[in-house]
């Protein structure tokens, strides 16, 4: 912040690191992780995990957003998968700004429904979500 100060910068482009005192420290950080952390065959493994449950996730609750007719029952797949999506975010992907108002779900435009598993499911923890997808996959039982 002093550099920018100093010559009354109010935009700046770049890195600020790059400019600052501690540019030689956090070059140092950076090499160490590369070489110590980020090819550490846990931290590979648990990075593939994470895509593994991100993407089955998705797998499973993109389709089933998209195809619902009903959002009130129970019966079908896309309808169990429909009520384990919080009810806060399922409000707000059928919220209309122009009529103020929550539509059917039928009625809200695919780019909200897309929208509302994104939210969903980015909004998990990791641990809800390997669990989640644990129980969803038939690995563990609730």
């Amino acid at each position: 912040m002093d550099f920018c100060f100093h010559y009354r910068i109010t935009s700046f482009e770049g890195s600020l690191l790059e400019k600052s005192k501690a540019k030689d420290i956090v070059d140092s950080c950076k090499s160490i992780a590369k070489k110590y952390i980020f090819c550490n065959s846990e931290i590979l493994s648990l990075e593939l995990i994470g895509d593994r449950v991100i993407s089955d996730l998705l797998d499973l609750f993109v389709p089933a957003v998209i195809s619902i007719k009903d959002c009130t029952g129970f019966r079908s797949k896309e309808q169990k998968l429909y009520q384990m999506i919080s009810e806060n975010f399922r409000y707000v992907a059928a919220f209309d700004k122009k009529k103020e108002e929550a539509v059917k779900f039928s009625e809200t435009p695919l780019y909200n429904k897309l929208q509302l598993v994104t939210d969903f499911i980015s909004g998990m923890t990791d641990t809800y979500a390997v669990t989640l997808h644990q129980k969803l996959m038939g690995t563990k039982m609730p």
